[in-house]
């Protein structure tokens, strides 16, 4: 009966850990979140949202007209301060809203800036926005 409880208890305590391992702090760097995060100001609002090996971006373009048929470019990198033409960043063209950004490594920072590309023009960066890739949590036990 004492081995039981004991049991109980070790279980009840590993279940806690497991669902507080996905909690993160108001002092979180890099803007990971499973819930998007918007980086605002510039022409369009950026929205990131960490997944599996993934990050999903999507974003609202301000200065977007109805006749207006644009595409957008992503740029991304492990390193901060992304822009189109520095050096070790990667070209994603021609994409639209939402875009889910796969195989990457969880745990590791990824960086984006947003390009618009219309009437054969791109146009200025967004602002840069972050997300840390997670894995999935594992369901809670529900017999305990």
């Amino acid at each position: 009966m004492k081995r039981l409880k004991m049991v109980r208890l070790l279980l009840a305590g590993c279940a806690t850990m497991v669902a507080l391992a996905g909690c993160g702090s108001d002092t979180d760097s890099g803007g990971s979140s499973s819930t998007p995060v918007p980086v605002s100001g510039s022409w369009a609002d950026v929205r990131v949202a960490s997944g599996n090996q993934s990050v999903t971006l999507s974003w609202e373009d301000k200065t977007a007209t109805k006749a207006e048929t644009a595409t957008y470019n992503i740029y991304f990198s492990t390193s901060p301060g992304v822009t189109k033409t520095k050096s070790g960043v990667t070209k994603i063209a021609g994409v639209t809203s939402p875009y889910i950004h796969t195989g990457l490594s969880n745990g590791s920072a990824y960086y984006y800036v947003v390009t618009k590309v219309s009437n054969g023009r791109e146009g200025a960066e967004s602002y840069e926005a972050s997300a840390v890739p997670q894995p999935s949590l594992p369901a809670a036990p529900t017999a305990i």
